[in-house]
């Protein structure tokens, strides 16, 4: 009795957590480092990409690995050791929130640790700008909002007197860089 009572509670506790590590599992286009194109279903948890090919072998990719991947329409981009999810895409400026922190982890030399990962300032949801012709993400917070976009519609009154006045703030970021885009 004990037995069956004990298999009914592993499986009441176990099922529903393979059930959804499975949910979790979506198809993507990976665009490695080299710019191979890769179709495969992927997962993706805790700052790595892995790859679960036909034949049920898996493949892990660091943002280190890849320039880009896409899944079910969202694009993400692989910039300094980390993953963002492109947000707004535009002619002018894209606009990118951080969904990894992989600052933490170590760079091994042989079997000694020497160091660890750099990558940008910035936690977990941040959002970052990158102008166009530009190689660096600039990372906007609440405190920076007010002072990054006055510089960026310099030439634009209309949109700076918003920004002056609190009409664009940080909560309408990504409305802020489709203007900035269109005009």
């Amino acid at each position: 009795m004990k037995a069956s009572i004990r298999a009914i509670l592993i499986l009441v506790f176990v099922l529903p957590l393979i059930a959804r590590s499975q949910t979790n599992i979506r198809n993507a286009i990976i665009i490695t480092g080299s710019n191979e194109e890769i179709k495969d279903s992927v997962r993706f948890s805790k700052g790595q990409l892995t790859s679960l090919s036909p034949s049920n072998t898996r493949k892990e990719y660091k943002p280190g690995d890849v320039k880009s991947f896409t899944i079910d329409s969202a694009k993400y981009v692989s910039y300094s050791n980390d993953f963002y999810k492109e947000i707004v895409s535009g002619g002018k400026a894209a606009l990118y929130q951080k969904i990894s922190n992989n600052s933490n982890e170590k760079i091994y030399n042989g079997p000694e640790p020497v160091g660890f990962l750099k990558t940008t300032e910035g936690r977990i949801g941040d959002y970052y700008i990158l102008l166009a012709g530009e190689t660096t993400f600039d990372l906007v917070t609440k405190k920076t909002f007010k002072e990054y976009f006055t510089k960026l519609f310099v030439d634009h009154e209309s949109l700076l007197s918003k920004v002056k006045d609190g009409t664009l703030n940080y909560e309408q970021i990504g409305k802020s860089v489709e203007l900035y885009n269109i005009n």
